[in-house]
């Protein structure tokens, strides 16, 4: 899940509860999809025939035990089924995953039961190996990126209609500072003008009929 990019609590949950018809469901992995919905991972398997098989060298007895692994493989699979983990009020979709560390647990079984397969798919299970199971996880994890790049687009989007929105309240006040600035020019102006006629002048014949001024 990690090698896949996916992240823990933000793209997947381990252990998620819900409530099934018979009881409580706890599949052993929870994928959230991008677009809405999850695809529940059960990672419990049988192993024991397989593991003692591979501790026999006498044919037989090898095959008589991988026949049975065979067996106990499509056992879980129809145990999945009935747990109906996409009925649980989840938005799973129609399948669940059963998770198979090795190739060879897969492989070993089909040898014995070729239409395993096919049972499985027939009760909206999935077998999936390493291989397979990375592949999934790659193409939702690739569907979390392309949401990101989006969401993250649209949020460039807002804030650059908010910027412009602040442009424009920011250029609003230098109009007004402009405005106020022209109406102080021609305040100073009509002053000046004003007091060069009203006190200059007058200034200037005060200081013609002798009165004293240094400046």
């Amino acid at each position: 899940l990690k090698h896949a990019g996916l992240i823990e609590g933000t793209h997947f949950l381990r252990q998620d509860s819900r409530v099934a018809e018979d009881g409580i469901a706890r599949p052993d992995i929870s994928i959230l999809l991008a677009g809405g919905g999850e695809v529940v991972i059960d990672a419990k398997f049988p192993w024991d025939a397989f593991f003692d098989a591979m501790g026999f060298e006498d044919l037989a007895q090898r095959n008589s035990l991988l026949d049975k692994h065979s067996k106990d493989l499509l056992k879980r699979i129809n145990e999945l089924s009935n747990k109906q983990y996409q009925s649980t009020g989840s938005k799973s979709p129609n399948f669940v995953i059963l998770f198979l560390p090795f190739e060879s647990l897969l492989t070993a079984a089909l040898d014995f039961d070729g239409l395993l397969l096919e049972k499985a798919f027939g009760k909206n299970v999935i077998p999936a190996t390493p291989t397979t199971m990375l592949g999934l996880l790659r193409t939702i994890a690739f569907g979390w990126n392309e949401k990101d790049l989006n969401s993250n687009a649209e949020e460039i989007r807002n804030m650059g209609a908010e910027m412009l929105k602040r442009l424009a309240k920011l250029v609003e006040h230098i109009e007004n500072l402009r405005a106020g600035l022209n109406k102080a020019v021609d305040g100073y102006n009509s002053f000046f003008s004003s007091f060069d006629r009203q006190a200059v002048s007058q200034a200037k014949r005060l200081a013609q009929k002798g009165m004293p001024s240094n400046k």
